[in-house]
């Protein structure tokens, strides 16, 4: 059996900006600006 993923806590933006380094992805996006604070939708708003 395999030994789980290790875990790691990146408390501030920069952080998390460090562990992401360039932002390639829309997940990698939406992840910085979660660690911004700011909150957001996974849907459309009408």
């Amino acid at each position: 059996m395999p030994l789980p993923a290790e875990v790691r806590l990146h408390s501030t933006p920069d952080a998390v900006r460090e562990v992401l380094e360039t932002i390639d992805t829309e997940q990698e996006a939406v992840l910085a600006v979660y660690a911004m604070g700011y909150d957001f939708l996974c849907y459309d708003v009408k």
